[in-house]
């Protein structure tokens, strides 16, 4: 290959660089390779090495000194021309013919191609790159058989993204833990990437992932509470429980039944007053699921007056400020920890731009407190109505209530009561 005039190119770059790429191409002629011993790097300085052509340093080197010679009007004029003359040098290698053997072209494709691109957008390097396609997507492979295990235990439940503890539940209750190859497959299922997955299944301890090859946690957990209240009444004693093959006993943080310490949990059982045989009694009776006591109902609730403010509210028998200043003046407050004004909260929220959500924490975790779980086995829907008042009040338009696993059953009695 032949690079002919390039002073030509040169000059046309002093005056108008678009212009000089336009003739680079007329001004380059193309000659017959010629071997090498060892390819190169192509660059401004080393055509020959670069492409494996006899006559290009010469006129290279030309060129070069047609740049240094060349008064062109300052170093910004001098920049575009020594630019003119990489691109066409690359023009010129385009042209080496295909037909050439590997051992002769290795130079051609070690070009640099991580500047493909220049600051304006067009391409500094024309030479085609080759496209990789993935076989499969980057990252896990998802497990076919994980996958219509995923499908089939979701059925036609939504797949939305605020339900991705519920279905991590449905997945944990199925298996007694979380296989890693499931969680891929709910993400890929749930359009979630498999980090926003994993953090939440790694987060709560009644989730435990398994990896591949990794031995399964036993069919049956029994959690022994370890709180400051279970460990005065000898919940440590019940941590060495010998339960057979199959079920390992485990502490737990508070369970939230301190008026009934030690508390264990067998499966989803809460055992109050816990004692070696009670323990075991469940166990081998496989007593799993959590007793639900009786409770007000709705029915019951509605004859005594229940939802009667509910209803004269949305009948426009009360106004929001009349009911928040209400409670602002009763001086309640929140028993969370930080004591918060209940009437001040309303009122900030209210003052807050749509959309505005309520979000209900039910997940008591300090010793000495259950006093949510215990109003909600008893009174589920005198908790329902003051959840709406609050809402109507504050202009919410949705609720939350986030529960705690160890309440399954205040899970049993909500369900069917907020639906009802």
């Amino acid at each position: 290959m032949r690079v002919r005039e390039l002073g030509v190119l040169l000059r046309f770059a002093a005056q108008d660089l678009f212009r000089a790429r336009q003739v680079a191409e007329p001004e380059v002629a193309v000659a017959q390779p010629v071997a090498h011993s060892a390819p190169g790097q192509a660059s401004g300085r080393s055509l020959e090495r670069a492409a494996g052509f006899s006559a290009a340093p010469l006129e290279e080197q030309r060129a070069a000194e047609e740049v240094k010679g060349f008064r062109i009007g300052g170093r910004a004029r001098e920049r575009l021309a020594r630019r003119a003359l990489r691109e066409a040098e690359v023009v010129a290698l385009e042209r080496v013919p295909r037909v050439l053997h590997a051992a002769r072209i290795v130079a051609l494709h070690a070009i640099d191609r991580s500047q493909a691109f220049a600051r304006r957008g067009s391409p500094i390097i024309r030479i085609p790159m080759k496209a990789k396609i993935r076989p499969i997507p980057k990252g896990r492979a998802v497990d076919p058989k994980a996958l219509a295990d995923v499908q089939q235990l979701l059925g036609d439940a939504p797949r939305r993204r605020d339900l991705l503890i519920e279905h991590l539940h449905r997945i944990n209750d199925r298996f007694g833990h979380l296989p890693a190859a499931h969680l891929a497959a709910l993400a890929q299922e749930m359009r979630l990437a498999l980090a926003e997955v994993y953090e939440v299944a790694t987060f709560y301890h009644h989730f435990e992932v398994v990896k591949e090859g990794k031995r399964p946690p036993p069919a049956l957990t029994v959690r022994v509470c370890d709180s400051i209240a279970c460990e005065l009444a000898g919940a440590r004693e019940l941590l060495q429980l010998n339960l057979g093959p199959g079920v390992r006993v485990i502490p737990a943080p508070c369970v939230g039944r301190c008026e009934v310490a030690p508390c264990v949990h067998v499966g989803q059982n809460p055992v109050g007053n816990a004692t070696a045989d009670r323990v075991r009694a469940a166990v081998e009776q496989k007593q799993l699921d959590c007793p639900v006591a009786p409770y007000t109902g709705y029915d019951e609730y509605r004859r005594n007056g229940g939802y009667r403010l509910i209803a004269e509210c949305l009948a426009g028998k009360h106004t929001r400020e009349g009911l928040t200043k209400i409670m602002e003046d009763s001086a309640l407050r929140g028993l969370g920890g930080a004591g918060f004004p209940a009437g001040r909260k309303w009122r900030l929220v209210a003052a807050e731009p749509e959309p505005r959500v309520m979000a209900l924490n039910i997940d008591e975790g300090e010793p000495g407190t259950f006093k949510d779980r215990w109003y909600l086995e008893r009174e589920p829907h005198r908790f329902l109505e003051g959840m709406l008042v609050a809402a109507w009040c504050a202009g919410v338009g949705e609720i939350w209530i986030y529960l705690r696993d160890e309440y399954a059953g205040c899970r049993q009695i909500l369900e069917p009561s907020s639906k009802s």
